[in-house]
């Protein structure tokens, strides 16, 4: 959702009542739901009203259990998370909404240059105590980050705020497989949730809070957001949260010793590291032992051994270039295809997003929307991997592989068959063939074959097999 459908949709409810709550201002915006003031039986309250398209793109039930998780807080309290207030769908409108607690206050991203340097630790360890709340009723927040963290006018409070991404901890499986392949905030996540190769358990989502809790530290210490210097392009980014130790310098040595040991990027060392207890005790370690002193000398030569292994200079570069590389040819096939398609004239509207993949792959995905005037009316989703087998004497070697699959519903990269491979060789082979028009020509053939060979049930996805992509 833009700014500008956001704008007509809450427009569109000012002044209206959603669940009860009649609505008088608009607060802004995310990426699928408008934030709005509201009032109910004298409570005010902050309302969050999904978009309509959301809905349809990802389903009504799928919506109604996320929000379910966060009126499962309804009627739990701690000073350093955000009141639930209500939740639901409104039975006049079909809305679905969640009421929170209103804050007057800036979030911890816009306020980070006023926060006293001796509050640093306060405001840690209240928001640790709000996730190891959270984790004692088995929840994970998935999100934490400075933009979710409101904090007080004289920097004596924090409270963690959207529990939008709220995960029961041991069902992710279950109730959160139509966003497997991502969802949280890219700069702010640990290597595991970034990849998902998060393990679905307590210790699991632990080391994930951890990470991003250690993220928070390292902005508050730093004064700029981590990896702020690796933001574009966006494969630069997630190299950086793969591989790159950000540099923690100028603060509290207990608060950089912590926030360095929080950003270990395995994530099983980075449990070995720390503890619930470091982040509680921010505000003032206790006086240490000296078996404590021993155990901390001991913990920063482990994180000596896992983070002061300095790559070469040269092979940085050449990593360097070859995510350009990348980057720069998916682009291109990119624009190539959006012509092909152009000169086909036979295909319907479509979306195309370019993602990093497994192992610095690029995946293509493109999604065609239903069309009954052109006999489509299932989705079509096109998906092209793209990866460089080799770099001969300055010359790139690509591969692409293709996958394809009609539904009733967008789908994600991972509920596509694996691709298999139809085109080995230079991007000069590849413009100088008419490979991208026979391959799409196919796809489309193939679609028409299975809508007639058989009846195809709603809520159904079939994987289409064509010449060069064989499932």
């Amino acid at each position: 959702m833009d700014s500008a459908q956001a704008k007509l949709f809450a427009d569109s409810l000012m002044g209206s009542t959603v669940g009860g709550w009649t609505i008088d201002e608009s607060f802004g915006n995310g990426k699928s739901a408008v934030v709005l003031s509201a009032e109910r039986d004298g409570v005010k309250g902050a309302l969050k009203v999904f978009h309509p398209e959301l809905i349809e793109r990802y389903g009504r039930d799928v919506q109604l259990a996320r929000i379910d998780r966060e009126r499962s807080l309804i009627g739990q309290s701690h000073p350093h998370l955000v009141t639930i207030l209500d939740g639901g769908s409104c039975v006049a409108t079909g809305h679905l909404f969640v009421v929170m607690e209103r804050l007057p206050y800036k979030n911890l991203h816009e306020a980070r240059s006023t926060v006293p340097p001796d509050k640093y630790g306060t405001l840690i360890s209240q928001i640790a105590s709000a996730a190891r709340f959270l984790e004692d009723l088995g929840l994970a927040h998935r999100d934490i980050k400075p933009e979710n963290i409101a904090v007080t006018d004289d920097s004596e409070r924090a409270i963690l705020l959207d529990l939008g991404v709220l995960l029961p901890v041991g069902l992710s499986n279950l109730t959160d497989a139509f966003q497997r392949p991502f969802i949280g905030t890219l700069r702010y996540s640990s290597p595991e949730f970034l990849d998902r190769k998060e393990q679905d358990t307590t210790e699991g989502w632990r080391a994930v809070t951890f990470y991003q809790m250690g993220a928070v530290l390292h902005d508050l210490i730093m004064q700029k957001p981590i990896f702020e210097d690796a933001s574009e392009p966006f494969s630069i980014l997630v190299d950086a949260v793969r591989h790159t130790n950000p540099p923690i310098s100028g603060g509290d040595p207990n608060l950089m010793h912590l926030a360095r040991r929080a950003l270990v990027k395995e994530p099983a060392t980075r449990l070995n590291l720390v503890k619930w207890s470091d982040f509680e005790n921010a505000a003032a370690p206790p006086q240490a032992s000296l078996e404590d002193r021993r155990k901390g000398i001991l913990e920063r030569q482990m994180l000596s051994r896992v983070t002061n292994v300095t790559p070469d200079l040269a092979q940085v570069e050449v990593r360097r270039l070859y995510l350009q590389r990348m980057d720069m040819f998916s682009r291109r096939l990119d624009t190539r295809l959006a012509s092909v398609l152009a000169e086909l004239g036979c295909f319907p509207l479509r979306s195309c997003s370019i993602e990093p993949g497994p192992d610095d792959t690029r995946n293509l995905l493109l999604q065609f929307s239903r069309d009954e005037s052109m006999g489509m009316p299932f989705a079509l989703t096109l998906l092209l991997t793209v990866s460089e087998i080799d770099y001969n004497e300055g010359l790139p070697l690509y591969m692409i592989a293709c996958s394809a699959a009609l539904s009733t519903k967008s789908l994600e990269i991972s509920d596509l068959s694996p691709a298999e491979a139809i085109f080995k060789g230079t991007e000069e082979d590849l413009y100088g063939s008419s490979l991208l028009q026979t391959m799409l020509t196919d796809v489309l053939v193939a679609y028409y074959d299975l809508l007639e060979a058989s009846p195809i049930d709603d809520g159904a996805m079939r994987t289409l097999t064509f010449a060069g992509a064989k499932p």
